[in-house]
C-alpha cells in the first residue's frame, strides 16, 4: 500500500505495519498510519516498524526516538552475515567490496551510510565538512 495519499487508508485496520525507508515518510503519514493499528488479533500487539537509513537529528523519527515515543533498534553493517562473518570476525568478500564503496563517500553521506550517524546536511556549503577534521582548538593555533 502506498502512502502518497495516506487519508485513503483511514478506514483500514492493521495489527502490524512496516515502513521501508521510513525517512521518506513525513510526520503526517507516519501518524496517520500509526492510528490504523488496531491490535485485534488474539495475542497480538500493535506495532509499526520504521526501517530506515539515518537522516538528520531534526527528522521526526529521530525526534520521536529522543522523546521516548519510539524504541530504536540500531544495526550495523557487521550485523549482516552477507557482509560480516561473526564466527571469524572478518568481512566477507562481498562485505569488503561494499564497505570500500561506502568508504569512498564524503561528508554527511559517509557519516550516515557508512557509520550510521544521524547528522544534518541542511544549509551546508561544504558537504565534505567534518568538524573533527576541520576545527582546531584555539590552543593549537599558531601564536604569530
Amino acid at each position: 500500500m502506498g502512502a502518497d495519499k495516506i487519508t485513503n487508508h483511514m478506514s483500514s485496520e492493521f495489527d502490524r505495519g512496516f515502513i521501508f525507508e521510513a525517512t521518506e515518510v513525513d510526520v503526517d503519514q507516519y501518524e496517520y498510519l500509526n492510528t490504523r493499528l488496531s491490535g485485534k488479533l488474539d495475542g497480538c500487539y500493535k506495532q509499526l516498524v520504521a526501517d530506515c537509513n539515518p537522516d538528520s537529528k531534526g527528522h521526526h523519527l529521530w525526534q520521536r526516538y529522543e522523546s521516548g515515543a519510539m524504541t530504536r533498534i540500531n544495526s550495523r553493517h557487521e550485523d549482516n552475515p552477507r557482509w560480516f562473518n561473526q564466527a571469524t570476525g572478518e568481512w566477507t568478500p562481498e562485505g569488503v567490496a561494499y564497505i570500500a564503496s561506502l568508504d569512498r563517500l564524503t561528508g554527511f553521506r559517509k557519516a550516515r551510510l557508512r557509520y550510521g550517524l544521524w547528522v544534518g546536511a541542511e544549509g551546508m556549503i561544504f558537504e565534505e565538512w567534518d568538524q573533527a577534521v576541520h576545527v582546531i582548538k584555539r590552543r593549537d593555533l599558531p601564536s604569530d
